[in-house]
């Protein structure tokens, strides 16, 4: 049998046991129900990586905090924390009964960014080209040239001419940006000029040369 006492304080167990025959004994137990101390750490918190932050609490002393990495001190009441990658720590304290109480802060680190974008593309003049980029949580591409839209993170490129396009990603909480980049080149249609027309005798001999722009060409 087990029982889970709500609060502290003394009790008096009675157990009664019988036979079929309605012989009973019974016995009793004290027992004393310790109170649980109470445990209060700071709200969770995010950094950037790098950063740092005060951790408070407040219980019985002496206070253990866990894990010790990151933590300028690991049985003071308000240690410094700079952790490397985001962790919970959790400060415990135990009273004179040797009951203890547990409260845990978050420390969620913001790690920097690193964006993935599409490969270089060619079009020709009056085609468009898809971009793509990802590993952020907002982006803004430059030049605004040729795009459907700036802020978002697979626009389309309809440029005129050849345009190396910029795209910096923001990871939504004012720590760390990641800057890309995509070419974007532009070949135009070749021109063919043979010269005016000619009206010639039968059986001359005319050299056609071609003159080319846009090249080259194959």
């Amino acid at each position: 049998f087990s029982y889970q006492f709500e609060t502290a304080g003394n009790y008096s167990l009675q157990l009664i046991t019988g036979t079929v025959n309605g012989c009973r004994d019974t016995t009793y137990h004290s027992i004393v129900i310790n109170p649980v101390p109470v445990v209060h750490s700071s709200g969770d918190l995010t950094l950037c990586l790098g950063g740092s932050a005060q951790l408070t609490a407040t219980g019985p002393s002496p206070l253990q905090w866990t894990p010790v990495q990151g933590l300028s001190c690991t049985n003071c009441p308000n240690p410094i924390a700079t952790p490397s990658i985001t962790t919970p720590y959790i400060v415990s304290g135990t009273n004179s009964f040797g009951c203890s109480g547990y409260d845990t802060t978050v420390i969620t680190v913001i790690q920097p960014l690193h964006l993935s974008v599409s490969p270089d593309d060619s079009i020709c003049i009056g085609q468009s080209a898809n971009l793509l980029v990802s590993g952020g949580t907002s982006y803004q591409w430059s030049p605004p040239t040729g795009l459907n839209n700036t802020s978002i993170p697979n626009p389309v490129a309809t440029p005129t001419t050849t345009i190396r396009y910029r795209v910096v990603g923001y990871d939504g909480y004012n720590c760390f940006t990641d800057t890309a980049y995509v070419l974007v080149a532009v070949g135009q249609y070749p021109s063919i000029d043979l010269g005016p027309d000619l009206t010639l005798a039968t059986g001359t001999m005319h050299p056609l040369t071609s003159v080319i722009t846009n090249g080259p060409i194959t």
